[in-house]
C-alpha cells in the first residue's frame, strides 16, 4: 500500500526506511528517572533501564485492597502481596508487631499519653483468624465477584483506614505538645546558668564581615541597622549589645558610622545596680600586620543616670541606646587597615 506521510510534510515514507534507532534508545534508556512510588516517599532515582527492576522490589509499590478499594502505600508491602497472591484465602494474614507502649522515663505524661494510645491501637489491630471450612465466608479462590471477598481482607482496610486517621489525629496532638513543651522548657531553664555561647569577660569582639554590602544595603534604605550578639559585663554582671548604623541616624550624620549601646534583659538584673553606671570604651581595631603601625579609632562613653538609656530595661531590649551619631566618617574606614578583607572589627569593653 502507499507509504506514511512524514510528520515534518516532506514526503511519504515507505516501512522498508523505518528501522530501530538504538543510539537514541540508549541515551533514553540512560536518562534518570524517578520511582513512581516517589510520592509514597520512595528516594530511588536512578537510570530509566532499571527503573522496572526497581518497581518490582520497591518496598513503597502500592497494594490494592479489594476490587473497587483505592491504592494504599504500605511499609509492610512485602507482606501484603504475599497474602494476596496466595491461591487460597483462607491462608491468614501476618499481623502487624506488636510495638511498647513505653515511652523514656523522663517523657511528660502528656507525651507518654499520646504514645501508649497510639500503641493500643497497633496492638488492638489484629487479622481475625482463619475461618472454618464450613464456614459461610469461605468462598472460591478464583471467583471474581467482589461481593464474596474474604470479610478478614474487608476487616483489615477498615481497621487501615481507621488506623490511618488515628495517627494522623495523634501526630498533630504530638507536634503540639512538643512546642508547648520546648516553650516551657525555655521558661524553666536555671537562668543561673551561663549561655556559654555568649561572652561574659566584658571585652566583646564583633567582626562584620561583608562590609561593602552591609553599606550598600545601609545607603539604599534596606537596613541601616545592625545589632550585635548580646554579651555580659561579667558573671555576675549587666547585660549589653551594641548597634551601629553604617550610614548615620538622621540627616546631619548621613556618611558617617553611627554607634549605640543598648542595654537587655539578664540573669543577673536583681542584684545589680540601677541605673547602669560603667564607662565602656568602644574601638575601631586597625588590623595592620605591623602591631606598632596601628591606630584604633577609640571612644569612651561615660555615664550619666539621667539617661533614660541607662535604667533597668522593661524590655528584651532597651528601645534607646547611648553613643555616637557620627562616631567615624565612611570615607575614613576605608583607609589604613580598618576594612582590611572587607571585615570592620569592633571591641567592646566594659571598664570599671
Amino acid at each position: 500500500g502507499g507509504g506514511k506521510l512524514c510528520p515534518n510534510k516532506c514526503g511519504k515514507i515507505s516501512m522498508d526506511e523505518i528501522f530501530p534507532d538504538a543510539a537514541t534508545r540508549r541515551e533514553v534508556l540512560n536518562l534518570n528517572a524517578y520511582c513512581p512510588n516517589h510520592h509514597q516517599g520512595c528516594q530511588w532515582i536512578g537510570l530509566l533501564r532499571d527503573l522496572e527492576k526497581h518497581v518490582e522490589n520497591c518496598q513503597l509499590a502500592q497494594v490494592k485492597l479489594g476490587a473497587d478499594a483505592r491504592s494504599k502505600p504500605d511499609p509492610h508491602q512485602p507482606e501484603m502481596a504475599h497474602h494476596f497472591a496466595s491461591s487460597s484465602p483462607a491462608k491468614q494474614v501476618k499481623s502487624l508487631p506488636k510495638l511498647s507502649p513505653s515511652a523514656p522515663a523522663e517523657a511528660p505524661v502528656q507525651v507518654q499519653d499520646i504514645t501508649t494510645s497510639i500503641c493500643q491501637q497497633l496492638q488492638a489491630f489484629q487479622i481475625p483468624s482463619e475461618p472454618d471450612a464450613d464456614s459461610k465466608y469461605n468462598v472460591n479462590a478464583n471467583s471474581q465477584d467482589t461481593s464474596s471477598v474474604d470479610p478478614r481482607l474487608k476487616h483489615l482496610e477498615k481497621k487501615y483506614n481507621q488506623l490511618e486517621k488515628h495517627f494522623e489525629s495523634n501526630i498533630g496532638k504530638l507536634k503540639t505538645e512538643m512546642e508547648r513543651l520546648k516553650l516551657l522548657s525555655k521558661s524553666n531553664s536555671n537562668s543561673a546558668s551561663p549561655d556559654y555561647n555568649l561572652c561574659y569577660t566584658g571585652d566583646f569582639v564583633w567582626n562584620i564581615i561583608n562590609f561593602d554590602l552591609h553599606l550598600s544595603d545601609a545607603r539604599s534604605n534596606l537596613r541601616n541597622a545592625m545589632y550585635s550578639q548580646p554579651f555580659y559585663s561579667g558573671i555576675p554582671g549587666y547585660k549589653l549589645c551594641l548597634r551601629i548604623n553604617l550610614d548615620g541616624v538622621n540627616t546631619r550624620s548621613r556618611n558617617y558610622l553611627s554607634m549605640y549601646i543598648h542595654l537587655m534583659q539578664g540573669d543577673y538584673d536583681d542584684i545589680m545596680e540601677w541605673p547602669f553606671n560603667r564607662r565602656i570604651k568602644v574601638a575601631i581595631m586597625d588590623r595592620n600586620p605591623d602591631r606598632s603601625q596601628r591606630r584604633n579609632i577609640a571612644e569612651v562613653l561615660t555615664p550619666q543616670s539621667n539617661i533614660a538609656a541607662l535604667q533597668h530595661p522593661t524590655e528584651c531590649k532597651s528601645p534607646q541606646g547611648y553613643g555616637f551619631a557620627k562616631f567615624v566618617s565612611i570615607s575614613r574606614l576605608f583607609s589604613r587597615y580598618y576594612l582590611a578583607d572587607n571585615k570592620l572589627t569592633i571591641r567592646v569593653q566594659v571598664l570599671s
